[in-house]
């Protein structure tokens, strides 16, 4: 996610390549071809982040130290890299898994992704007004690419989501 090479749910093929089974990819198929331990692969509901627990419906979530971004999301899983975790703000992890957790549900839209994140985070109380600037400040100047619009615009639409849901609450 930093330079927001969030390269998704269409191009973060990471370390290794799915096999060629003609069988939908799983976060044990993932962890297997990636040459991960088992243990690399934890139950719904059972990740832990900044001391919270972080889950996306049914999903399970693959850690994988070589994926070369925060956090991607395969099919009905996601897999994130620790150590680009390590050091982020609480919000900013949460966010990113969030994330994530919105390109399952809905598909390649990073928009749709960044609101859907924005929401949960606010609906469930880990995104504040000042965690929402912290994730600002950490996409804030990436550029625009072929998936994501500039950190900028990113964050504008954000806090747009932001304010919408705080004002339900």
């Amino acid at each position: 996610m930093r330079a927001l090479g969030i390269a998704g749910l269409l191009g973060l093929a990471a370390c290794a390549p799915a096999p060629e089974t003609g069988r939908p990819l799983t976060a044990q198929s993932y962890a297997h071809w990636s040459l991960l331990p088992a243990a690399s692969v934890i139950a719904p509901g059972q990740f832990a982040l900044a001391g919270a627990t972080a889950s996306c419906d049914a999903a399970p979530t693959v850690l994988n130290p070589h994926l070369d971004d925060t956090a991607a999301a395969y099919g009905d899983f996601i897999v994130v890299n620790p150590g680009r975790l390590t050091g982020l703000a609480p919000a900013v992890q949460h966010w990113a898994y969030a994330h994530e957790c919105g390109h399952i549900r809905f598909g390649a839209d990073e928009a749709r992704a960044d609101c859907s994140a924005v929401e949960d985070g606010a609906r469930q109380g880990w995104l504040t007004r000042s965690g929402l600037d912290q994730v600002c400040d950490y996409i804030g100047t990436t550029k625009a690419d072929l998936r994501h619009d500039g950190g900028a615009a990113r964050c504008r639409a954000m806090r747009v989501c932001f304010a919408k849901v705080a004002n339900i609450k």
